[in-house]
């Protein structure tokens, strides 16, 4: 018999530390009772964010500076991610 993936995540225990987290979130959300929908609409936003902030798109300075302000803009996450200490231990 074949496994299918939800099965194997559970049953390899290398597989099972990837997935674990996902019940670790499952309990969180039991526990503080948050509703489906506005669990789907904060993890779509989270999602959005992240693949923005990671796109490594160039913006206009005067957008950039107005984004910065409520966003991760993709110039703010290289910052964060610099070598130079000073940077990335900055606002």
């Amino acid at each position: 018999m074949l496994l299918n993936g939800p099965r194997l995540t559970h049953r390899v225990p290398f597989l099972w530390r990837f997935h674990v987290v996902h019940h670790i979130r499952a309990a969180q959300v039991v526990t503080i009772g948050v509703s489906p929908l506005a669990l789907s609409i904060w993890q779509t936003g989270l999602l959005v964010s992240i693949l923005f902030h990671h796109s490594h798109v160039r913006l206009p300075v005067v957008l950039e500076r107005r984004l910065a302000l409520v966003v991760v803009t993709p110039r703010l996450h290289v910052i964060h991610h610099s070598i130079v200490r000073t940077e990335t231990d900055s606002n």
